[in-house]
């Protein structure tokens, strides 16, 4: 098996791999990741959560990987997990959340959509209480996000 060196990564760019699965399974499956040190979820009320990752001398990212099969003709199932993750001390996660004009203050990730935390990743958390909330997060995928911050989520990153 290949692999990309980190150090070989750009920032907000999207790297594919195409995978043609042959025997038993008559499709193609198409992964793509990009890593970037923000991420937007936006909910189709409107809400909006920007969450942005940084300092120094840390170096914060999102990790987003998508998953695409085409299971027949015309029927396309996608996928997509989130992960926060970094290296060295000092990262800080900071954002803005905003309420959407038809919006009910809770930001929903869609079904095919996870957010987690990268084994051994910590961050000190710098957002401050917002309206808007994080839904549809599960319990672990939460749990995490708060060790990793030391508990200091609570009012703006919630499970709902």
């Amino acid at each position: 098996m290949n692999s990309l060196p980190t150090r070989d990564l750009a920032l907000n760019k999207t790297y594919e791999l195409i995978v043609s699965i042959v025997g038993g399974f008559d499709g193609t499956v198409l992964f793509s990741f990009t890593i970037s040190r923000s991420l937007t979820l936006t909910d189709p009320d409107g809400d909006r959560l920007n969450l942005t990752l940084g300092g120094s001398p840390g170096f914060g990212y999102f990790k987003t990987l998508g998953v695409f099969q085409r299971i027949q003709p015309g029927d396309l199932v996608a996928a997509f997990r989130t992960t926060v993750g970094g290296t060295g001390p000092g990262i800080t996660l900071s954002g803005t959340a905003r309420r959407g004009r038809q919006g009910d203050g809770t930001v929903a990730l869609p079904a095919n959509q996870t957010l987690g935390v990268a084994r051994g990743t910590t961050f000190r958390n710098t957002l401050t209480n917002s309206p808007v909330r994080l839904g549809r997060l599960p319990q672990d995928a939460f749990d995490a996000l708060l060790a990793a911050s030391g508990g200091t989520l609570a009012g703006v990153l919630i499970a709902i």
